[in-house]
């Protein structure tokens, strides 16, 4: 396996990774939405995984060679 297709197997894998974990963020910050007070902590939940699909989607991971 050639030194290019190792590298876009793991950044494919750190892409899919990051949207998975991000998923989950906003899966976790959906089920603690049951009271009024509980809204800070679901919106920063939310941040935090759209920040991860961000990173996720349109991130420039480095090159390793």
């Amino acid at each position: 396996m050639s030194t290019s297709t190792r590298i876009r197997i793991e950044t494919v894998c750190a892409r899919t990774t990051m949207l998975a974990v991000a998923l989950g963020v906003f899966a976790l910050g959906f089920t603690q939405l049951t009271s009024p007070l509980a809204v800070l902590l679901t919106v920063g939940l939310w941040l935090g995984g759209a920040g991860l699909a961000f990173l996720g989607l349109f991130g420039e991971l480095p090159d390793r060679a």
